[in-house]
């Protein structure tokens, strides 16, 4: 999301020696030096808990012997706590990058139900043991969308992990999986019924009031649920409360359509809408001078990816062609392409089989303002460069 500028007089630092001002934070800088370390103790701890979890799943399913029904539910209870402090973990993690200004999104085309069926068996789960009555509805057959499945799939399971916490016994939570054709995204609709549904109708108040709040701002009020929100934003998504209804309440979660011009708008919007601050965005166009296997095409995908910024974006129009956006000015496109290039040659001195062929890179388009938007994805879609 837009960043706060760290150009800022009330945190610059006279040295002494040379009369110089530091404009560094002394508090993110010591974040960045301990950040290694953290990633090192989030790695230690994932191992165990795998462990734990695969034994009581062996354990339940009677491989040890037999197990009663309440030896199942205690068994339930151990792989739901250790799963939730698995996600503790990761959202740790996600909650200090986007802190560091380091967080990336790993977004690409996905499909919907995918995602849905990354998060089901743990909510259904949960659901069960607070006996409350979770519904999945599969919806008419959606369109890909664009996103970091692992990311979109936790952020659906906070949410409604913090909706099971907060709604009363008895209550009802229904999620739907649906195509919202005049917004170009297809998602998911979450609507609780019954005792607690005015406390799930504040919970998603927040959500949508934490989205509402300028990006720098909304780094210093994470919790679990609002990282959710977060996370949805910064993989081109969208939330919103659906209007209310006496006893229920619906929460709109939406990700964008695997369009490349409707997923630039998105990435385009959110990196020149920033108020305080311009941003620019050159548009590129990456392709293979020959033909390719499957194999090359995910690698030079991965290739292509490895080379991006945290801000910047590659859509995959085919095996051969990508369209790439750098949140640079033009003069840096030309370093983008050696930079692809040196990796490349990297890549194939290592690679088994099959060389990467060279990737040509040539210029699409820049914009600097919300105002250049429309111009740019106006020219997008009436020129060939997304066409096959």
């Amino acid at each position: 999301m837009a960043e706060q500028s760290t150009w800022s007089l009330r945190s610059g630092r006279s040295n002494p020696l040379t009369g110089r001002v530091s404009h560094r934070r002394p508090e993110r800088s010591r974040m960045k030096r301990l950040a290694p370390i953290a990633d090192a103790l989030v790695h230690d701890a994932r191992a165990p808990l795998t462990v734990i979890q695969e034994y009581a799943a062996l354990m339940r399913e009677g491989l040890f012997g037999p197990v009663t029904n309440e030896q199942q539910r205690v068994l339930d209870v151990i792989a739901d706590r250790a799963g939730d402090l698995g996600r503790v973990v990761d959202n740790s993690v996600d909650a200090n990058r986007i802190a560091l200004r380091a967080y990336r999104s790993w977004a690409r085309p996905c499909r919907l139900p995918a995602l849905v069926s990354r998060s089901r068996t743990t909510v259904e789960r949960k659901a069960a043991l607070r006996q409350t009555q979770l519904k999945f509805v599969t919806g008419e057959a959606a369109p890909q969308i664009f996103c970091d499945e692992e990311a979109a799939a936790r952020a659906v399971i906070n949410i409604v992990s913090a909706v099971l916490n907060v709604c009363g016994d008895g209550c009802r939570i229904t999620v739907s999986e649906e195509t919202d054709s005049d917004q170009r995204e297809a998602g998911l609709r979450l609507a609780v019924e019954g005792p607690g549904s005015e406390l799930v109708a504040a919970l998603f108040r927040d959500l949508t009031e934490h989205a509402a709040v300028d990006g720098a701002q909304r780094v210093k009020r994470f919790s679990e649920a609002r990282l959710s929100a977060e996370l949805i934003l910064r993989n081109l998504g969208r939330i919103e409360v659906r209007p209310a209804e006496a006893g229920r309440a619906t929460l709109w979660i939406g990700f964008a359509i695997a369009d490349p011009v409707e997923v630039l708008r998105r990435h385009l919007v959110r990196l020149t809408s920033h108020p305080r601050r311009q941003r620019h965005v050159t548009l590129l166009r990456a392709e293979f001078e020959a033909p390719v296997i499957e194999q090359s095409a995910r690698d030079g995908g991965g290739l292509l990816t490895s080379c991006l910024g945290r801000d910047d974006l590659a859509f995959e129009l085919d095996d051969n062609r990508w369209l790439v956006t750098l949140a640079r000015r033009q003069a840096d496109a030309e370093r983008f392409e050696s930079l692809v290039e040196h990796r490349r040659e990297a890549v194939n001195r290592r690679r088994l089989g099959h060389p990467l062929p060279r990737i040509s890179i040539r210029l699409v388009g820049s914009c600097h303002s919300p105002a250049d938007i429309s111009r740019l994805l106006t020219m997008i879609e009436s020129s060939p460069v997304c066409a096959p």
